[in-house]
């Protein structure tokens, strides 16, 4: 009796452990990767990513899974996270359709557009719709350099692998934006927009080019909040909404614009930069300088990104660096006139007008040089001991 009830109490006990060790142990691979499919699905992409991350400390080898961390880590705003989390995925031989039209995305919005172009330029995917994302990232990319030969190039095999494909729409009317043809690009925007009203990348461009115009910042304010109220994490709206309140003049607008942006996407380039550049406005150049150098690590050809450290660079007396980061902004997108401006005034700085006349030329030769442009021309002349001609570029 005695040994039977000393039985049961062991029996009991071993029970007893096993549900407690049940309960304490760790989920499984498949049901985190579930779990996170379900909160990417249910737009939770921060909620995904923590599943996806402890997926992979069980299964560090899971490619699929690394490739899921990518899009989750990218739709959470971190581009930098998923551009690295898929180039290991690549690395480790996962399916480039699946990889490569994200990892374009994260690049791009990392601002990594020569490493896109160095690094993938040749790539063919034999999936229509994955060749035709890609071929639209590129695309992008080619056009953010200037080199527009390309761009159209990408962007004609894009179409070509599905003629109506939005993205390849949406980048057709940013090129046709960013030519000045503003009418043509928002007439592109709307007719993506008449086919899907929510696809909020067609009112982002839309806004974009409305602002360009300036004629109607309420106009491009309400295609731009549109787009964030489609796709609230869509950080190029986001950003967009920042700088339009910037230029009209709402620098309060702008700064809550920007705590959204940080809210919805903390880990983005885009938040970073802006953040810099209110430090800049702030004078608060230290921290505005930190911000430029660790966004410079990761895309260290970014133009815009060269042209605020430069600014900073001169309001802190360093004109070397200062020159150094223009000419790498201009060798990298030459028909930067105001990057070619400033320079032309560091090279006054350093007692050569004549170089600064040198680097002004190509905008001097254009129909309609801007102000900053006729300025340093006028200035530099002055130095040079020409004022009929100096009096010619203020005039």
């Amino acid at each position: 009796m005695k040994t039977e009830l000393i039985r049961q109490r062991c029996a009991a006990s071993g029970l007893l452990l096993a549900l407690v060790l049940a309960a304490c142990s760790p989920e499984s691979p498949s049901s985190l990767v579930a779990k996170g499919q379900a909160d990417l699905a249910n737009k939770d992409p921060r909620a995904a990513v923590v599943s996806f991350k402890a997926a992979l400390q069980v299964e560090p080898g899971a490619t699929a899974t690394r490739v899921l961390l990518g899009r989750a880590l990218l739709e959470a705003g971190d581009a930098t996270g998923a551009a690295v989390e898929l180039a290991k995925a690549l690395e480790s031989r996962a399916d480039p359709a699946t990889v490569m039209p994200v990892l374009g995305r994260a690049m791009i919005e990392t601002g990594q557009f020569r490493r896109l172009i160095d690094g993938y330029a040749t790539t063919k995917l034999e999936d229509k719709p994955a060749e035709a994302a890609f071929q639209t990232m590129l695309a992008t990319a080619y056009s953010a350099v200037g080199d527009k030969p390309r761009a159209e190039a990408a962007l004609a095999v894009a179409l070509a692998a599905a003629p109506d494909f939005p993205d390849a729409l949406v980048l057709q009317a940013r090129i046709l934006w960013l030519a000045g043809k503003l009418d043509e690009a928002i007439a592109m925007a709307d007719k993506v927009i008449a086919r899907d009203a929510k696809f909020y990348k067609a009112w982002h461009v839309k806004g974009e080019a409305l602002a360009a115009k300036q004629t109607d910042n309420a106009a491009a304010e309400v295609a731009l909040v549109k787009a964030t109220e489609i796709e609230k994490s869509f950080v190029p709206a986001q950003s967009a909404l920042v700088a339009l309140r910037m230029r009209s003049g709402d620098i309060d607008g702008a700064r809550r614009q920007l705590k959204v942006l940080q809210d919805v996407a903390p880990n983005s380039a885009d938040a970073a930069f802006l953040a810099a550049q209110f430090a800049y406005f702030d004078k608060d150049f230290v921290k505005a300088r930190e911000g430029v150098q660790q966004l410079l690590r990761i895309a260290p050809d970014n133009p815009n990104l060269l042209l605020l450290g430069a600014a900073i660079e001169w309001k802190v007396g360093s004109l070397v660096i200062a020159e150094r980061m223009l000419s790498t902004a201009l060798s990298v997108e030459p028909n930067l006139e105001n990057a070619r401006a400033n320079l032309a005034y560091i090279y006054m700085q350093f007692g050569q007008p004549a170089r600064a006349l040198a680097i002004l030329e190509p905008v001097l030769k254009n129909p309609k040089p801007n102000a900053m442009s006729l300025a340093a021309a006028g200035e530099a002349s002055l130095q040079m001991g020409k004022p009929a001609a100096a009096e010619t570029y203020y005039a």
